[in-house]
């Protein structure tokens, strides 16, 4: 059993404080980008256990689902430092295709609205998903 490693990707500032704060009581390394090219570095750079990510990422040119084009990055990597990541979308944007889309063929760990978001429920998520991956 070991110290999880968690990778936080949301573009928003407030939220992304709020996502890691959440997690202070939690054992885990935790490290934040804010938008798809800082996550796909760090996802080459390091394994994380749990990545935490908001589809929609204000990329500068547009707002745009770029965390779907992460899942599908990771997802194509034959790379056991990202494939064996619990995927955790948080996300005010997902639609029902996006959810569906994300279980069926991202194999989603969980997908959480940001409308009505529950600390709790949050917490107890992440805590699971480190559990299961001997991390706590």
């Amino acid at each position: 059993m070991g110290k999880g490693h968690i990778l936080i990707v949301e573009d928003d500032d407030d939220w992304r404080s709020i996502l890691t704060s959440y997690l202070k009581e939690i054992p885990a390394t935790i490290k934040t980008v804010a938008d798809y090219p800082a996550a796909l570095q760090a996802l080459r750079e390091a394994h994380f256990d749990i990545l935490i990510l908001d589809l929609r990422l204000d990329d500068k040119e547009d707002k745009n689902f770029a965390g779907m084009e992460l899942l599908t990055y990771l997802r194509k990597q034959e790379n056991h430092q990202v494939e064996d990541t619990n995927v955790i979308i948080i996300s005010a944007y997902g639609t029902q295709h996006h959810i569906r889309e994300g279980f069926k063929s991202y194999g989603l760990l969980d997908y959480i609205p940001k409308q009505n978001f529950n600390k709790k429920e949050y917490e107890e998520i992440i805590r699971n998903a480190l559990i299961r991956k001997n991390c706590l």
